[in-house]
């Protein structure tokens, strides 16, 4: 288990800040075979830590990703409808060996934005640990599913019976957040991506950048790292509209352009 967690987090450490705790739910459900649900505000790299934490253990022929949303039905579900067996037999099957019920781990994106049928459906099936359709039945391969969402899990019992019921097949919970948004913590970020980005170099301007994310995020609709990043696109890109090789103080006030920094649209200096 020690060795699991800390070959997780070292591939979560070289590319995220505030990685420990998703390292270490991770390592407990891959080690338990426990299904995880990572849940919070959008922003933080839930999807990437997944799936980057998942890589350590599997092959991408072992994990099966499946984005959910209003349009979810079934058949997309359980692999797509049997047309063969429609026609020939007017009967309703699946191809469950091309879903996720086939792989030995599964990646769920906004599993909760799914119609609530699909979601009784999946719950039902996860409980038999079978897909189950008329005299159709498949076994399920998956050891461990990792649901990601925006949405409490406390919310999510509102959309429902099935919802509620589904949450309670996903023992292990994260809420992934920052502790704080201070500027200390837009720096530790910078410091981790900054080296990765191509471009004009940043001429200390890093500082100025976190203290405006910070401030930005004082009034609760907080900067998201996502955002801070791009933030730091945005001004080596602002930089080398001037034909500079370094980052100036003028070129933060292009983060106007970002959603929640229209604030900044007046000089900042």
């Amino acid at each position: 288990m020690k060795d699991l967690y800390e070959k997780i987090w070292m591939a979560l450490d070289e590319k995220f800040v505030r990685c420990d705790e998703v390292a270490r739910i991770l390592a407990l459900g891959l080690e338990s075979g426990k299904n995880v649900l990572l849940w919070g505000p959008g922003g933080h790299g839930k999807s990437e830590m997944v799936q980057l934490g998942v890589s350590v253990v599997a092959s991408e022929e072992e994990t099966f990703v499946q984005s959910f949303g209003e349009g979810m039905d079934e058949a997309t579900l359980w692999g797509g409808l049997d047309f063969a067996a429609l026609e020939r037999e007017k009967v309703l099957r699946y191809h469950p060996e091309e879903s996720f019920l086939a792989k030995k781990y599964a990646v769920f994106e906004e599993m909760f934005d799914a119609p609530a049928t699909v979601l009784l459906a999946l719950k039902d099936t996860l409980t038999a640990r079978k897909l189950r359709k008329g005299s159709q039945v498949f076994a399920m391969r998956t050891e461990v599913i990792i649901a990601i969402t925006n949405r409490d899990p406390g919310e999510i019992a509102d959309l429902g019976l099935a919802a509620a019921a589904l949450v309670e097949r996903f023992p292990l919970q994260y809420k992934v957040v920052w502790p704080s948004y201070k500027s200390a913590d837009y720096l530790q970020l910078f410091a981790k991506v900054a080296p990765r980005l191509t471009g004009a170099s940043l001429n200390g301007s890093e500082r100025v950048l976190a203290e405006v994310m910070a401030k930005a995020s004082e009034g609760g609709d907080i900067v998201s790292p996502r955002t801070a990043v791009h933030a730091l696109g945005i001004v080596k890109a602002a930089s080398s509209l001037r034909s500079s090789k370094s980052v100036e103080k003028q070129d933060l006030l292009d983060l106007c352009f970002l959603p929640g920094m229209e604030q900044w649209r007046v000089p900042l200096f």
